[in-house]
């Protein structure tokens, strides 16, 4: 027996307008999500959701709107929402977090990989002079003059040499893709390293 598909509301079309003068039309229904329209939206252009920015009369539609409906963001027949792209930020070779000369951490890139995400490409190594290096997943990334910090939810590590050259990637989610950010690698006694990934803040909260 088929699922009952759940009423979405009558169809209707909601006019994109980028700045450069191009429209185009998405179909949607009233209970769709914003995250549906934005899904719409980026299959269209042939860009990933957070390369793109959608924007009602003065508000910015982000991510944290993402679970309203368009009819509980006052979207209907005939709405224009103004389109605009968003270059991912990318940092090539900002530095390295080193414990010593012996032990250190080059980072390769950091990269916006999505909404609030932050992917760090590095290499570590080590001589064995202190033991072990230390794992990779412990690294942090702080922001707000380290008042705030994460550690990575996902790690691809590969071994270059055991116990003495690491490479990989970690992905940082929740943090600022704007601003300023510190990456600290490892668990302890690794210098923070600053990444400016933009001349301007971009604030994750609501301006109290």
């Amino acid at each position: 027996e088929e699922e009952q598909q759940p009423d979405l509301g009558p169809p209707f079309s909601v006019n994109l307008q980028s700045i450069g003068g191009s429209s185009f039309e998405i179909g949607v229904q009233p209970r769709h999500s914003l995250k549906d329209l934005y899904q719409r939206a980026a299959k269209e252009l042939g860009k990933r959701e957070h390369e793109i920015r959608l924007i009602h009369g003065a508000l910015f539609l982000d991510r944290t709107s993402f679970g309203s409906t368009l009819e509980d963001l006052g979207i209907g027949e005939g709405e224009v929402l103004n389109l605009m792209m968003h270059s991912p930020v990318r940092v090539d070779n900002p530095g390295t977090s080193r414990y010593n000369r012996n032990y250190f951490c080059d980072v390769c890139t950091v990269e916006e990989v999505d909404w609030d995400t932050l992917e760090v490409k590095f290499e570590v190594r080590g001589d064995m002079s202190l033991g072990d290096l230390q794992a990779p997943r412990f690294s942090k990334l702080s922001w707000s003059e380290g008042g705030k910090w994460v550690t990575s939810c996902w790690q691809d590590i590969k071994t270059v040499v055991a116990k003495k050259h690491l490479k990989g990637s970690l992905t940082f989610t929740g943090v600022p893709t704007a601003g300023e950010v510190v990456f600290t690698y490892g668990s302890s006694g690794y210098s923070d390293l600053k990444v400016k990934l933009s001349d301007v803040e971009e604030s994750l909260e609501e301006p109290t």
